[in-house]
């Protein structure tokens, strides 16, 4: 049986994400799928390290202290909060 193929979207995530420096067991946490898989596409396709529409402000957040503060809960509810009260914008 041929080996079943994943997504072109999935491909791509993980070249962007292995442009931002993260390892390949990351990025399938990340993604939620197996660390072989992301081994077998980790080569293909350039990578991307930031994105061309990508603020000023994102480059200069420290993310890794986010990534823990949002794993605490009390900040998720926060900022959860704070999406939610955003008015919807229908243009771009």
């Amino acid at each position: 049986m041929a080996k079943k193929r994943i997504a072109m979207a999935i491909q791509e995530e993980i070249a962007r994400l292995r442009g931002h420096e993260h390892s390949q067991r990351k990025v399938a946490k990340i993604l939620g799928i197996n660390r072989n898989t992301v081994a077998q596409y980790w080569h293909f396709g350039p990578t991307e390290t930031s994105l061309p529409h990508e603020p000023d402000w994102v480059k200069s957040l420290d993310w890794n202290y986010l990534e823990v503060e949002l794993t605490r809960g009390a900040l998720r509810k926060t900022l959860y909060k704070e999406i939610k009260d955003l008015p919807l914008s229908t243009s771009r």
